[in-house]
């Protein structure tokens, strides 16, 4: 039926009625004039005349109805002349709902999103350009540091709201750190949007937990012990390409998602080097000897993994069963492989990312560059790397110690001499 070049006729109504009963929904049909003169059908047989209008404001602005009568008790013309006056008092900036008062039409405020609402907008505009880690990082700050502002207006969030709940979080200072960004960020969000005054970010002011960053350096028989529990962990299928991958980070500082998920087309053994495709963006990565010789034997190995196009694309593919066979090797796989190295190993008190302090630590010693550490490493900025140029590992003291011991056997002989 054609709502928009006719006139709203009695004819019409009663066609508008028997297709609203027909398909059993509610049916529009919009009269040429006066412009939002309507009448509403019901699956029921019940329809009346409405009148359409919107509020200042552009697009911004509200559409409202007003029920001008039943259809049994007005005909088209009756309700069209109403329609009309109504129309009249719209184009004179005045409010048709009140008539006779000289109400003027005032914009209405639209209603404020609830911080899970803005969260949801944010996605919708910003998941192209983040990580899916960030994201499910922000998903699970919502989830538990945010639960109980969750569902609140974000006009009625204040920074005593955060500030409180904030400071209740004291036991796991770096989550509530994390999580207080990802808030920070959304209100950045909702003023950019117009949702929120400028400068009304209630995180603004809110005091960081103190965060006491934890370097762990691994000592020379600790790397020892991990190095052959990985070893022997990759003559069991389940573990074969997990330890494996293990020891790439051990040797190269990469970050876990990013051993994970490396393919062979980013890798070319021949020029010692691979395109590493990380939070940071992409970058160049030499490979080392002895990074060569562990990567070599997996070109034949995962040759057997993957499906049509992913036909053995991943230097470390899953093997948690068929229907993952095209993906690369998961997080809970690395994860389960590690925790059975270091039960093997018997080092204690260490993580998955240990392996980086590691890496990042010795070339800040043996370089003593901040550049060169954030080369290596994909660091974001130098300041970030500068903390790993002069770490004291277990390898730097044993340097310094021989080398302070042989001084001390030379001036000791050399004094003796004199004695003589």
């Amino acid at each position: 039926m054609d709502n928009s070049n006719a006139k709203l006729t009695q004819k019409r109504v009663g066609m508008v009625i028997r297709e609203a009963m027909r398909e059993k929904r509610d049916v529009m049909a919009w009269c040429v004039e006066p412009k939002g003169f309507g009448c509403r059908a019901r699956p029921s047989g019940g329809a009346s005349y409405i009148f359409q209008f919107r509020t200042p404001g552009g697009r911004a602005g509200r559409t409202q109805k007003i029920t001008i009568g039943k259809t049994t008790t007005f005909s088209p013309e009756e309700a069209r002349v109403i329609a009309r006056g109504y129309a009249q008092e719209v184009a004179l900036g005045r409010d048709p709902r009140r008539p006779g008062e000289g109400a003027a039409l005032e914009p209405e405020k639209p209603s404020s999103p609830t911080l899970r609402a803005l969260f949801e907008l944010f996605l919708e505009q910003n998941h192209a350009r983040l990580s899916p880690k960030t994201l499910d990082g922000m998903r699970s700050h919502l989830r538990a540091q945010w639960a109980d502002m969750a569902e609140r207006p974000i006009d009625e969030i204040r920074r005593i709201d955060v500030a409180g709940r904030h400071a209740a979080l004291t036991e796991t200072p770096y989550a509530a750190n994390r999580a207080l960004a990802t808030l920070s960020t959304l209100f950045s969000f909702a003023e950019r949007m117009e949702l929120r005054p400028i400068g009304s970010n209630p995180v603004r002011g809110v005091q960081k937990h103190k965060e006491s960053h934890r370097e762990r350096f691994m000592t020379a028989d600790e790397i020892a012990a991990l190095w052959t529990a990985l070893v022997s962990l990759e003559a069991i299928p389940r573990h074969r390409f997990a330890a494996a991958c293990i020891r790439l980070g051990l040797l190269t500082g990469w970050r876990v998602g990013e051993a994970r998920t490396l393919e062979w087309r980013d890798v070319d053994l021949n020029g010692r080097e691979a395109m590493i495709h990380g939070k940071t963006g992409t970058r160049c990565a030499p490979l080392a000897p002895p990074v060569c010789a562990l990567l070599a034997p997996l070109s034949q190995a995962t040759v057997h993994y993957g499906l049509g196009e992913h036909h053995g694309r991943y230097v470390f593919p899953s093997t948690a069963g068929v229907t993952d066979e095209f993906a690369p090797l998961t997080d809970w796989e690395h994860r389960r492989s590690w925790e059975k190295a270091v039960e093997v190993s018997g080092v204690e008190n260490i993580r998955r990312h240990d392996l980086r302090h590691l890496v990042a630590g010795v070339i800040g010693m043996q370089t003593g560059s901040a550049l060169r550490v954030k080369e290596a490493m994909g660091h974001r900025s130098v300041s970030v790397s500068e903390r790993y140029v002069s770490p004291i590992s277990d390898l730097q003291r044993r340097s310094t110690d021989q080398a302070a011991a042989l001084i001390v056997d030379l001036a000791t002989q050399k004094t003796k001499a004199v004695v003589v």
